[in-house]
């Protein structure tokens, strides 16, 4: 994100919003369905979003919620979510495959295991 100059407020927007979905997964339907959950979350992230928390009291003429706008971020929320659901998942199945590579190969028990195997 530094490459591409983004700025301090649009990183903890980024960062917010894949730790919402991370936590989201682990906890929504009792992990259950982990896509459900990211889904709904980056809707709903993407929704508070478009309620600009940071504008309020700036203009009292201007309504806080452009409403004809809703299904646009709903949409994009929806998708944005479930694509970076999909990635966390991703990390944490490459983690465990390591985890488990390594694990085999450092514990010296296992090679016996594999020389009984092999018997």
């Amino acid at each position: 994100m530094n490459l591409l100059h983004f700025g301090p407020l649009a990183f903890a927007c980024v960062a917010g919003f894949f730790t919402s979905v991370g936590i989201s997964q682990a906890v929504l339907f009792n992990a259950k369905s982990p896509r459900l959950a990211s889904s709904l979350t980056g809707a709903i992230y993407f929704v508070s979003l478009m309620l600009n928390p940071f504008s309020v009291g700036v203009s009292p003429v201007k309504p806080l919620i452009d409403t004809s706008a809703l299904p646009f971020y709903i949409i994009l929320g929806l998708i944005a979510g479930y694509f970076s659901g999909t990635c966390i998942g991703g990390v944490f199945l490459v983690i465990d495959y390591l985890r488990n590579r390594l694990h085999s190969r450092l514990l010296p028990e296992n090679d016996l295991q594999r020389e009984v195997d092999e018997e």
